[in-house]
């Protein structure tokens, strides 16, 4: 992180450094930073960044497993799939996007992201309370884990959810949307985003309730 912080800062003050992070981004500027000192720094730069390609390839494999159980939880019929069918089909998905969109997936995704993060916050509140209220003296049936006929519907959990989302879409500030809230906060054009104060709210209220 200190690495990223300290390449952006050499966009502000070198052309050269900027236009390589306009054509090509983060690695346009790891490219950049090699060039001027000779065929076999220009080389070795290769060589780093050659590294730093398999090394994301290294943090993506968590990732993929972790998709095979996720899918696992939908329901018993996606149990009985292999994990390595899951994490097959993980993979073909995100690799036909990666290269569908390459020129600009990027940024799309991390717009996604931004608006998608705000469901952490209510899961976060729902599941403390659930553990530090309801189940504080009565604790968990460990035996039900793998019954779903003997868990609960989650209707109250989906409902409180359900508003803390309502709520965050109205005080988000984000590229594809500025909620009503968010800019009556923080005036127009661009608002002020609160939609990570306001998500808390619901889950807590209805807990109460």
């Amino acid at each position: 992180m200190w690495l990223g912080a300290g390449l952006m800062t050499t966009t502000l003050s070198n052309q050269d450094f900027a236009d390589a992070y306009a054509l090509a981004g983060i690695g346009g500027l790891m490219d950049e930073s090699f060039k001027g000192y000779g065929n076999a720094a220009y080389g070795f730069g290769k060589f780093v960044q050659l590294v730093l390609v398999f090394s994301t390839v290294a943090l993506i494999i968590p990732s993929t497993y972790s998709a095979a159980l996720s899918m696992q939880n939908v329901g018993m019929w996606a149990v009985k799939v292999p994990r390595f069918v899951w994490a097959t089909l993980a993979f073909i998905v995100f690799t036909v996007a990666a290269i569908a969109g390459r020129e600009h997936f990027a940024t799309v995704l991390s717009n996604f992201l931004n608006c998608l993060a705000y469901w952490v916050s209510p899961w976060g509140t729902i599941v403390l309370l659930e553990h530090w209220v309801f189940r504080r003296t009565r604790g968990y049936n460990l035996d039900l884990w793998y019954s779903q006929k003997g868990l609960p519907y989650g209707i109250a959990a989906f409902a409180s959810w359900s508003c803390a989302v309502v709520l965050a879409i109205m005080s988000m500030s984000q590229v594809w949307y500025v909620g009503p809230i968010a800019i009556a906060a923080g005036g127009e054009p661009y608002g002020m985003d609160i939609g990570w104060c306001c998500v808390i709210n619901p889950p807590f209220f209805l807990s109460l309730g």
